[in-house]
């Protein structure tokens, strides 16, 4: 095997690459290394166990799509900022399939990164709800339920549960002006 620079970041790359191409979160020490061209025994040098890398993963998996739903919505309010959000999170979980799942996770044990990243999450789902002009306790309502019916609608794009020949995209069109009604 060829020796390669390995640094945290080249191996949860690898390791993002590994559960999109899965879908899953369950690859092995073993799996990485090979993508990665190493001996198993060099990711020990970076990385405590596969469940620090697992950890690992999922809070930079959850930063990363905070960070893609916060820039969808910048400068963006009320039903435009409805929309944007919700395309930006079908579009992570289409682009990142297997992250999409990781980000969903519990976490190992607790991780103040990880809540941490959660919190982004749900405070851009906030914003966006409070953008409509919902606040305090039914903003909150309101964001739980978007992210619920947009999540619902993923999980089951995802496992190919929508049989109609509907096309999908106007389905989850029309799923999202009827959660701005409702948050209207």
């Amino acid at each position: 095997m060829a020796r390669r620079d390995l640094s945290v970041p080249k191996i949860l790359d690898a390791a993002a690459t590994l559960v999109d191409e899965s879908g899953r979160n369950d690859f092995s020490i073993a799996d990485l290394a090979g993508a990665l061209d190493v001996q198993p025994s060099a990711l020990y040098n970076h990385v405590q166990n596969l469940d620090h890398l697992r950890q690992a993963l999922t809070v930079r998996t959850t930063h990363a799509v905070a960070d893609r739903l916060a820039d969808a919505v910048v400068a963006k309010s009320g039903a435009g900022a409805v929309r944007a959000l919700a395309v930006a999170y079908r579009d992570f979980a289409r682009d990142c399939p297997g992250q999409y799942a990781t980000h969903l996770l519990p976490t190992v044990e607790a991780d103040e990164q990880l809540v941490d990243a959660h919190r982004r999450i749900v405070e851009v789902f906030v914003r966006v709800v409070e953008s409509v002009g919902l606040d305090g306790d039914a903003a909150v309502h309101g964001a739980r339920t978007l992210r619920s019916a947009i999540h619902g609608f993923l999980a089951l794009e995802a496992i190919e549960a929508f049989t109609s020949d509907v096309d999908l995209s106007s389905s989850f069109d029309e799923m999202v002006g009827f959660l701005i009604a409702g948050l209207e």
